[in-house]
């Protein structure tokens, strides 16, 4: 998905991107999208989440779906310009593990779901589960 397709939507709040076969994002393409509060790419295959604070920047976001992606890893990078995020659905994915730092970064999280992920219990899942 390139970086124009959506750049004339400027008040878009709400985009549905789940079972379109999205194997990447352009590092800039919701970079023109700052009133957006629910981006849903759940269930594209392989798709490959950025790990550079470009991929998403919205002062508005509130829900995150990457769910059923074969997502391996995500940084907290990916999430350095979302900081109004509250729900982050990383279910279904191939999650091994997931640094408490991204949960840090995000000081309105109040959801995030892991389910479905072969997360293995270490230091990094304590934290985790503690917060």
């Amino acid at each position: 998905m390139g970086s124009d397709v959506v750049k004339a939507l400027v008040n878009l709040q709400y985009i549905n991107l789940k079972f379109n076969k999205l194997q990447y994002l352009h590092p800039k393409t919701f970079i023109g999208l700052p009133n957006i509060q629910i981006l849903i790419l759940s269930h594209n295959y392989g798709l490959q989440i950025p790990t550079y604070p470009d991929f998403i920047i919205s002062d508005f976001l509130k829900g995150l779906v990457i769910s059923g992606c074969n997502v391996r890893s995500v940084s907290v990078e990916t999430f350095a310009n979302v900081s109004a995020l509250q729900l982050l659905d990383l279910g279904g994915d191939n999650l091994k593990s997931l640094d408490i730092s991204i949960l840090k970064e995000l000081p309105q999280q109040s959801k995030i779901y892991l389910y479905g992920n072969p997360l293995q219990c270490d230091f990094q899942l304590q934290e985790v589960w503690r917060w």
